[in-house]
């Protein structure tokens, strides 16, 4: 009886931490773990979440995004809403559940150098902006997907701009071989006159030529 009631006590807290929208939680990172931050999200796909925090991150905030092991890396670098130090910060996107009932998790890392882990007992000021930045995510969400036609537009005028950079670019190039051709051309059109008039010069002599011989 004590064995199920234990049994019942675990079952029962895995299901709250897993309904809990933000819990701490140790999180595997390369192969170690570290203490981090889950926050959980139902009615979000893993691709909006994902690229919810990459707009915040790599476009509000210009923070230079490398991968590793899996994770959304922001290494050495200060992002306001956590402090005016620098921070390494690790992020991944998940889903768990049914299939109509699936949550989408975010989990997330942040560390001040060497992997010293921020905990509340560690940095309670930053422990609590990065709840603070967490738990402002759902509001984030909703204005990420309603600036999203906006930032799709701007990424295909960049295209656009990048592809038209390099056709100037192509012609440029096209125009300089034009003009060092157009140079080659009057040249030999310059050997060419230059050969008619020899040549009409050593016609008239044979002509001349020839002439005094039939006045002999």
């Amino acid at each position: 009886m004590k064995k199920l009631f234990v049994l019942l006590t675990i079952v029962i807290i895995a299901v709250t931490a897993s309904a809990q929208k933000l819990h701490t939680s140790m999180v595997e990172f390369g192969k170690s773990q570290y203490p981090g931050y889950l926050f959980n999200m139902k009615n979000v796909s893993v691709e909006t979440m994902d690229a919810t925090l990459r707009d915040i991150f790599e476009n509000q905030y210009n923070l230079k995004a490398s991968k590793e092991s899996g994770f959304r890396t922001y290494r050495n670098q200060q992002f306001a809403p956590f402090g005016q130090e620098n921070y390494d910060i690790f992020f991944n996107v998940i889903e768990f559940g049914k299939k109509n009932e699936k949550t989408t998790q975010v989990v997330m890392l942040v560390c001040k150098g060497n992997m010293n882990a921020v905990t509340p007992s560690t940095d309670p000021q930053v422990d609590a902006a990065i709840r603070k930045f967490l738990q402002k995510l759902p509001a984030k969400v909703e204005e990420y997907q309603i600036r999203k036609p906006i930032i799709e537009k701007k990424e295909q005028i960049a295209k656009l701009d990048a592809n038209k950079q390099s056709l100037i670019k192509e012609q440029e190039k096209i125009n300089g071989q034009i003009e060092k051709l157009q140079l080659n051309q009057n040249e030999i059109s310059k050997k060419i006159q230059d050969n008619e008039e020899a040549i009409s010069k050593l016609q008239a002599e044979v002509e001349a030529l020839e002439q005094t011989i039939k006045e002999k």
